[in-house]
């Protein structure tokens, strides 16, 4: 527009508004002013520019167009004044484009007069689709000549987004309004083209993009509250012809070139990174496909090296972190750090979740909570919460697995050893971060405790026995079952004698070793892990027995619950007969499993059978696939008769406990883990006496001889200390009974 159209307008901005409401030829020129020049319109004069703008989008006009049906080709004079109207309202909202200003946008006046401008949007952007030429070859008017010499972003798929992204801002009416007329899929359809790299979007990449994609990112996750996600997401597949590597592709751009870009490079390449993460974020809930029960879009992005963003996400979140190290860090740096949070906790619910925790912690994942303590201040809820959830629920739920407790130990080292006041600080600090760090340093370093007290005492000793006969591979020569390479046997007549009971688990077992990577080693690991955890909180799970009748007793048959796929992990107990009962199985999917029904009822025989002297423990992990794994242990007598008085809280009471299903944390006993944590420490092998003062709370300042090593250096020296004794020292209080 000319210059002396925008002095005019601004001399008299009432006058132009007034006159550009009317329908004479002259109006239609005012109208043009105001919105060529709708950015400069004065504050005080904004709400009646506005009015003027949406009374050219009245209802009656809009009765005679049919969106689904054919285009006329030239637009009709209430259509020119409508598209002007829709360009005039998107000028007026670039003034308020900014977060200092966004705060004075007139959402209000949007929301009142949706209804009149939802239809236009919907008529002008599916007329704008169905199109076989670009704008610039064939202008369905003169206006929108100059539309195209004002600039790329003056065409209509950015006026939608741009008022699109101004409604959203009423997030109660964007989630019960504008999610049930359409909009959602005209949002969709736009962000497809996207994808497409439609000719006819010849706006400015980044911005459009980033718009475009938090827009639908948003309708997703409002879908999913409604249970329509996957409906959206089907939407979008078909949009897209079925190619749902295509969109994998384009969202993981942005995070493999910021992965790539120098530091200061990463202004440059950020505007996309953040969204593309929340959108890859959403579509990881969406649909399956066929008889593949896992989501389309997760085989989409993990299925192939070039589309998979996992081995990027550790320098992205390290990265980005030291960039908080400021007393305002920029929006775009928060924002990236809490997609990129959010990211990695779906992330840990698809294949190889297991390798991915691994290669957090192995690149550099405790770093980031370290870089984080230096803006606490400046840190929100938005970037806390996602930050505390990845690290307590969704890495140290990991922690059962061996490979998982070897990198949190050595990652914890590191840390410890090269920023020593960072580490210290996360204990300390007051933040959200506070409680989950400590319950994951606290559940490492007592794991690693285990760790290291298997790999001396139990991991040679008894890791394999016959499946039949139970004699121990330092006794006699063990070969694998051929079939699920997993069991053992002495003899071809032990392994003919136990096929009646094992041809069930058979194949079973030979799925888990190729589908969830379970080795004889792991599951071996992990049986005692289970075995002692059970045996350590005891004291709590005979006070659970005594709230049921069926429960109660010495030899009542009673089985065991552990879920670990939950931080604190949550112990009950329950009548054995409940394994024969499949719809107390509905819940975890396995009430109508043949195989499953098969090894319930097998242990149930062999409880009852044993009378008392047998129970069973049943299993929630974490596995590979980052979905739980139901599993079924037996333990003796040994594990259960003896309970020893419970530890008092007072006894390192940071140290993690499973619950019960009321949240309340379970009575524990003393075990090898408190023995070579005090071990760790005193700096040296403590007595029985010092033990016992120890977890009585008499003795809260010892000796530390050794404390300028880490703690995981300290629990290795604790371990070794204790490692050429057959058995963990019984540790008697002054009157001579076992606390231990």
């Amino acid at each position: 527009m000319p210059p002396e159209d925008l002095d005019r307008y601004l001399s008299e901005p009432r006058q132009c508004i007034t006159s550009a409401a009317g329908d004479s030829p002259e109006s239609l020129e005012d109208l043009r002013t105001v919105v060529f020049n709708g950015g400069h319109t004065p504050d005080q004069f904004t709400e009646e520019a506005l009015a003027m703008l949406f009374s050219h989008l009245s209802s009656a006009n809009q009765s005679s167009f049919n969106p689904a049906g054919p285009i006329p080709p030239p637009l009709r004079p209430y259509e020119t004044k409508a598209l002007l109207s829709m360009a005039g309202i998107y000028t007026i909202l670039t003034k308020y484009n900014t977060p200092q200003a966004l705060g004075a946008a007139p959402i209000g006046t949007l929301v009142d007069n949706w209804p009149k401008i939802r239809k236009w949007i919907q008529h002008f952007f599916y007329r704008a689709l169905a199109r076989t030429a670009p704008p610039s070859q064939a202008p369905i008017t003169s206006d929108e000549v100059r539309f195209l010499q004002m600039g790329e972003d003056w065409n209509i798929f950015n006026m939608v987004v741009v008022i699109l992204t101004f409604i959203r801002q009423d997030y109660p009416f964007f989630k019960s309004v504008v999610s049930k007329d359409g909009t959602f899929t005209l949002v969709m359809k736009l962000w497809a083209r996207t994808v497409r790299l439609d000719p006819a979007l010849t706006t400015t990449p980044h911005t459009f993009h980033r718009k475009a994609t938090l827009l639908f990112s948003d309708c997703l996750q409002i879908l999913r509250g409604s249970g329509k996600t996957d409906g959206m997401s089907a939407q979008l597949l078909k949009e897209m012809g079925g190619d749902a590597r295509a969109i994998a592709a384009f969202l993981t751009r942005p995070i493999r070139d910021a992965a790539k870009t120098t530091h200061s490079e990463f202004n440059a390449q950020s505007i996309l990174l953040g969204p593309s993460m929340q959108l890859i974020h959403r579509l990881l809930d969406g649909v399956t496909g066929g008889v593949d029960p896992r989501p389309v879009f997760g085989q989409a992005f993990f299925a192939n090296s070039t589309t998979n963003p996992r081995p990027f996400m550790t320098k992205i979140l390290v990265q980005y972190s030291a960039r908080c190290n400021v007393n305002n860090p920029p929006f775009i740096v928060l924002e990236i750090l809490r997609c990129a949070f959010q990211l990695c906790i779906s992330m840990t619910f698809y294949q190889d979740a297991i390798d991915f925790v691994v290669k957090l912690l192995d690149g550099g994942l405790l770093d980031v909570y370290a870089n984080m303590v230096q803006a606490l201040a400046v840190l929100t809820d938005l970037e806390i919460i996602p930050a505390a959830v990845l690290l307590k629920h969704n890495t140290a739920t990991f922690l059962s697995h061996e490979c998982v407790i070897v990198a949190a130990k050595n990652a914890l080292h590191r840390l410890e050893k090269e920023r020593k006041a960072d580490y210290m600080a996360l204990k300390e600090t007051s933040s959200g971060l506070k409680d989950a760090w400590i319950y994951f340093a606290g559940h490492a370093f007592e794991r690693a405790i285990l760790k290291g007290v298997y790999d001396a005492k139990f991991h040679k000793e008894d890791k394999l026995s016959c499946a039949f006969c139970d004699v121990r591979m330092n006794e006699r020569t063990l070969k694998k079952c051929s079939g699920c390479k997993f069991i053992h046997y002495c003899s071809q007549e032990c392994q003919q004698k136990d096929w009646k009971g094992h041809k069930e688990q058979c194949k079973l077992l030979a799925k888990n070793l190729e589908v969830y990577k379970i080795n004889t080693g792991t599951y071996h690991f992990f049986e005692h892990l289970v075995r002692s955890d059970v045996k350590r909180h005891m004291p709590g799970l005979n006070l659970l027995a005594q709230h049921d009748s069926r429960t109660r007793g010495a030899d009542a048959l009673i089985a065991y619950s552990a879920d670990y796929t939950v931080a604190p992990p949550i112990f009950s107990v329950f009548p054995a007969d409940y394994l024969a009962d499949d719809s107390k199985y509905v819940e975890l999917g396995i009430a109508s499993n043949p195989q499953s029904q098969a090894i319930r009822r097998e242990l149930l025989e062999k409880v009852r059978a044993a009378k008392g002297t047998r129970r069973v423990v049943q299993v929630e992990v974490c596995g590979h696939a980052g979905t739980p794994i139901v599993s079924f242990h037996t333990i003796g007598r040994e594990d259960f008769a003896i309970c020893s008085a419970p530890v008092p809280v007072s006894f390192n009471s940071e140290r993690p406990r499973a619950t019960d299903g009321n949240g309340n944390m379970l009575a524990v006993q003393s075990d090898w883990t408190d023995i070579v944590m005090t071990d760790a420490i005193y700096g040296r092998k403590i007595t029985h006496d010092e033990f016992h003062s120890y977890i009585s709370g008499h003795a809260h300042h010892l000796g530390r001889s050794d404390q300028e090593k880490t703690v995981p250096e300290r629990v290795d020296d604790a371990v070794r200390r204790r490692k050429d004794q057959a058995e963990a020292p019984c540790c008697r209080d002054r009157s001579g009974r076992s606390i231990c």
